[in-house]
């Protein structure tokens, strides 16, 4: 057989290779965690039986390029190309599929979903915040209880059953590195969900629980006054503060204040620096505030604080007024 196809680009633990009237089809899979399956058909690749292999032997075989000759001796599988020859080992195994019924889909855009990656949590304490939710409106929103990315709806076409699903911000990292196209459909059930483009699908896990309501959060900054700030400025301020912190053995939070036409950032030493800015006073993490501006793909930005008791609230908009994040922060005292 020759392989001069394009695999998917993110393939883990397990490979297995189905031979079919046409060519083959490709089921790769990732660890139980994981719960993800690859399934890519390719006409184009005659196969004389059915055979698995690791991730690291079919990582071999891709690396000698487009043009591989492969062949299944009675133990190894040898694959040659004009950049060298690898032997590795296969197994040849009986492998039944699933079959897997999906009674919803919604159409969404995968850069939105991999934007909002960023802003879900990493603590498997709490798995729901570990997800990127997508209500039947559209509406993509990600939180780890200190930060809140919400992306209001695009009226794609859906037959959304559900108010909501929550996918695991990690498969959409796997997600966009398999699909060229943005905007895909989901398909999904109760427990799973599917995406597919052209002859390669992904399966993967649905995140069990519901999902914190945010809305209600943007709701008291509704009528606020927003101020314009230079997102690329103040990023800069932050790479300055970076420079404050110490060694990352001494963990040295950073923190941005912001009050009138001024930035300070403090870590183990200070950076100050004047900056346009005419906003209520407040304190950020830096990190966070870092993560916030990068999000969005424009020098001015907007920002608005709703002050209470023990702190407050910022609500950041770029030019697309349906992409809002919010930032907890710290009303500065005098």
């Amino acid at each position: 057989m020759i392989f001069n196809i394009e695999l998917p680009k993110k393939i883990n633990t397990f490979n297995y290779f189905k031979k079919g009237e046409k060519g083959c089809t490709l089921y790769s899979y990732g660890s139980a965690m994981d719960g993800y399956q690859i399934i890519a058909t390719y006409p184009e690749l005659e196969i004389e039986k059915d055979f698995a292999i690791v991730d690291s032997t079919l990582n071999a075989i891709v690396k000698l390029g487009s043009n591989v000759e492969v062949k299944l001796n009675e133990n190894n599988i040898v694959a040659k190309s004009e950049k060298g020859k690898y032997t590795g080992k296969y197994i040849e195994i009986k492998y039944l599929i699933p079959n897997i019924d999906y009674d919803n889909s919604i159409k969404a855009d995968l850069s939105v979903l991999n934007k909002a990656t960023m802003f879900a949590s990493s603590n498997e304490k709490k798995p729901i915040l570990t997800g990127i939710n997508l209500s039947a409106n559209g509406d993509v929103v990600a939180t780890d209880s200190f930060k809140v990315y919400r992306k209001l709806g695009e009226d794609f076409d859906t037959t959304l059953a559900n108010p909501n699903i929550t996918i695991p911000s990690s498969l959409i990292k796997i997600a966009s590195g398999l699909f060229n196209n943005n905007i895909i459909e989901i398909k999904f059930n109760n427990n799973s969900f599917c995406m597919i483009e052209n002859n390669i699908m992904f399966v993967g896990r649905l995140l069990d629980g519901n999902f914190p309501k945010v809305a209600s959060l943007y709701k008291g900054l509704e009528s606020l006054t927003y101020h314009e700030i230079n997102a690329t400025e103040l990023l800069n301020c932050i790479d300055f503060t970076k420079m404050t912190g110490a060694s990352a053995e001494k963990k040295i939070l950073l923190y941005a204040y912001l009050s009138e036409n001024h930035f300070k950032g403090v870590g183990e030493d200070v950076f100050e620096k004047e900056i346009q800015y005419s906003g209520e006073d407040v304190i950020f993490d830096a990190l966070f505030l870092e993560i916030v501006l990068k999000s969005f793909n424009c020098d001015i930005i907007n920002i608005a604080t709703l002050k209470r008791q023990n702190g407050c609230m910022s609500k950041f908009t770029g030019k697309d007024k349906k992409e809002e994040i919010i930032l907890l922060g710290i009303v500065k005292e005098d």
